[in-house]
């Protein structure tokens, strides 16, 4: 078993309780510079308001400290601040530090670096994409399983899955990259079954229910020509991993690539 010593008073940050969220700014040579969207934290330690907000970024072999204003004040980076970390490939990681007005005498940080989700820039409709989710997670007693899914009616606004109400640090569960990626799939594949077993899918796209903002997102990749009811189960089969893949693909720095980097810190500590 791995021991590490703190020779320092460092406090060390939860990395999922820090969310920085960057698009991409695509060059006319089809490279890419990172650009910081928002930053926000949820971590409860005691801190001086005024204390700084310093992120380490790293991009390949570009690295870059930027002052990101105070716990109290955030300042979001100008979109040039970036603008030396041209990539391909956007791989952008990150230390979050806390650190005092004073002195600049690092307070807190995460430990070790942090991959940032990535909001792709786009049009309106790719944007507004990124903000729906026919998903919400409350708790209740499940037994021994850790998470259920709730019934699902076509007219709610979520279809909600419940995690066991004995789960202690439940905001952070709702944060939870690894977690997401080990029940989203299968809640995807429900979700669109229902949809095609009671011919929901010529239904109004819209975010008034959970039913309409999926239809939205098939619309998103194209899927378009849903199976119906009666359809072979096989084609409803590929339809749906079809979109599944999809999905996963679109998200896989803030869903695949974070929950992996995550599985892997959590194995390390065995």
């Amino acid at each position: 078993m791995l021991t590490t010593i703190k020779l320092t008073n460092r406090i060390d940050i939860d990395k999922n309780k820090v969310q920085i969220v960057c698009s991409k700014i695509e060059l006319e040579n089809g490279m890419f510079i990172p650009k910081v969207e928002s930053i926000s934290y949820s971590f409860n330690d005691t801190f001086p308001s005024e204390s700084k907000i310093l992120i380490r970024f790293k991009l390949n072999h570009f690295s870059r400290t930027i002052d990101c204003g105070t716990l109290e004040d955030i300042s979001i980076p100008s979109s040039d601040a970036l603008s030396d970390m041209m990539t391909y490939e956007m791989d952008l990681k990150c230390i979050f530090c806390v650190a005092d007005p004073l002195t600049n005498r690092i307070l807190a940080s995460t430990k070790g670096f942090k991959h940032i989700f990535h909001a792709d820039s786009g049009t309106d409709n790719e944007s507004q994409l990124s903000s729906i989710s026919p998903i919400s997670i409350d708790f209740r007693d499940t037994g021994e399983r850790i998470w259920e899914l709730d019934h699902m009616n076509q007219n709610e606004k979520f279809v909600k899955i419940f995690f066991n109400d004995r789960v202690q640090n439940k905001d952070s569960l709702k944060k939870n990259q690894l977690i997401a990626n080990m029940y989203l799939p299968e809640i995807l594949y429900k979700m669109i079954l229902f949809i095609i077993d009671n011919n929901l899918g010529d239904q109004t796209r819209s975010r008034e229910t959970w039913v309409g903002k999926v239809n939205l997102m098939l619309a998103y990749f194209n899927m378009t020509d849903i199976p119906s009811a009666d359809d072979n189960f096989l084609d409803k089969e590929d339809f749906i991993s079809s979109f599944i893949s999809k999905f996963l693909f679109k998200n896989r720095n803030s869903i695949s690539r974070n929950s992996i980097s995550k599985l892997d810190e959590v194995l390390s500590h065995e």
